[in-house]
């Protein structure tokens, strides 16, 4: 079993674009030519298709794909219904089968014959829900049968990780589409936010979150939670529960701030976490969790210099050093290579800068400059 496929599954809960490379990836396990998630949504008009592709592995052409499901999704319905008949992780196959004399005549069986070259397929139901069905499907092409109870033994394990992530990501898409304007303007925000449930679970995350995760070696995201590697994991962990269960008192809150490798480490963050209680039960009822901020000094800033100088009151070497560390992104090291002076004149300076702010290493210089204004793309 592939333990990162597994890992990457959960990254699709707020990244939809990334199942069709997911889906090229399960290919194999199974081997199949060709993949797809089936979207049967009760909640809609009763006039709609019983069945639609909501994502396919990419080598399957996307008019090709919109033509199967505007013109021929309809002659799902008996497979839609015996799926409803079938317990989450069972295997549907289409009960026309049966006659493959019959079901080679059927308008949407020719199509995919003549249009993808596929055939035999089977589907696996991913829930239980009243008010949809999700199941992934996998199709064959017509050099070869079914699938084969080894290829179905080898996917059973993937089975509950892909129905918790479509879970997830159904989730996400509900708060999503209700908060539509506000995840916009946070896409928008140079900083990297998210919030967490008190397991660490990912319910939201801005553009900038996920690439600051994607490009550490310091986070990622295992089965739909936030974690780090090695020793700081426990560190991680522990705070984001102690945070979600604070008590705001008093209109203030505590902050906790956990960091992720040493101040001279170039791929050191530093997360700040703040409790998040949901007391309006917007988000979901009676939630409780957290606020997460990503802090990474290797991601430049856009910045105001003049304001930066005039509200800390500092010098014109420390104001070029915090605009190269906060703007730049540099270390100590590229910080003394850019002013051409040693490396011990840049951490004096930066120690005189860092008492004037009152921060705490680089990440704290540039948290320091985020309270000056949210940077916006």
């Amino acid at each position: 079993m592939n333990t990162q496929l597994i890992a990457d599954l959960y990254s699709t809960q707020n990244s939809p674009e990334k199942w069709p490379t997911l889906l090229d990836r399960l290919l194999p396990v199974v081997g199949a030519k060709a993949a797809g998630l089936i979207v049967v949504d009760f909640t809609g008009p009763v006039t709609d298709a019983p069945n639609q592709f909501g994502a396919v592995s990419s080598n399957q052409d996307k008019k090709v794909m919109a033509e199967y499901n505007r013109k021929y999704a309809k002659y799902e319905a008996p497979i839609v219904q015996k799926s409803l008949r079938m317990t989450p992780g069972e295997m549907v196959t289409d009960p026309g089968f049966h006659d493959i004399e019959s079901i080679m005549q059927r308008p949407d069986i020719v199509f995919v014959r003549e249009k993808m070259g596929l055939f035999h397929r089977f589907g696996v139901r991913l829930n239980d829900e009243k008010a949809w069905n999700d199941v992934i499907a996998f199709q064959y092409g017509l050099d070869r049968d079914n699938v084969t109870s080894e290829e179905f033994a080898q996917f059973s394990p993937y089975f509950p990780h892909i129905a918790q992530a479509v879970a997830l990501g159904r989730m996400y898409d509900s708060i999503r589409e209700r908060y539509s304007a506000v995840l916009t303007v946070l896409d928008r925000i140079n900083l990297g936010m998210l919030l967490l449930r008190n397991d660490s679970t990912v319910i939201l995350s801005n553009e900038f979150a996920k690439e600051t995760i994607d490009r550490s070696n310091r986070l990622q995201v295992i089965n739909g939670r936030l974690t780090s590697n090695g020793k700081f994991a426990d560190d991680l962990k522990s705070a984001v529960s102690t945070i979600a269960d604070t008590v705001i008192e008093g209109g203030k809150a505590s902050s906790h701030y956990v960091r992720l490798g040493s101040d001279e480490e170039t791929d050191s963050l530093l997360v700040e976490l703040s409790p998040l209680i949901d007391s309006n039960s917007e988000v979901e009822s009676n939630f409780k969790g957290v606020l997460a901020l990503l802090i990474d000094p290797g991601r430049g800033l856009a910045l105001n210099k003049e304001m930066i100088r005039r509200v800390y009151s500092l010098t014109p070497a420390e104001t070029d050093i915090a605009e190269l560390i906060a703007g730049e992104g540099l270390g100590y090291k590229l910080v003394a290579e850019r002013r051409s002076v040693s490396i011990e004149t840049v951490k004096t300076q930066s120690k005189a800068l860092m008492g004037k702010m009152k921060a705490s290493g680089r990440a704290g210089i540039i948290k320091k400059v985020l309270a000056l204004g949210l940077p916006f793309k």
